[in-house]
């Protein structure tokens, strides 16, 4: 399932933005507020960003 990738991946650098989408935080070129909010992958790809997970992800951000 992907709780056992998060579980494996999230201490090398992954993040889990919504129910089905695990991401690299070194990838992610940007955030859009846009449509509820999305993240901008370096290969261009479109990432949800659940709302539940919207401040945990910017309090990552704040410390890379």
């Amino acid at each position: 399932t992907l709780k056992d990738y998060v579980e494996m991946l999230e201490p090398s650098g992954f993040f889990r933005t919504h129910q089905s989408h695990l991401v690299n935080l070194d990838h992610i070129l940007r955030y859009d507020k846009a449509d509820g909010g999305h993240l901008v992958m370096a290969d261009d790809s479109i990432v949800p960003v659940s709302s539940r997970k919207k401040e945990e992800l910017f309090k990552l951000f704040e410390k890379m």
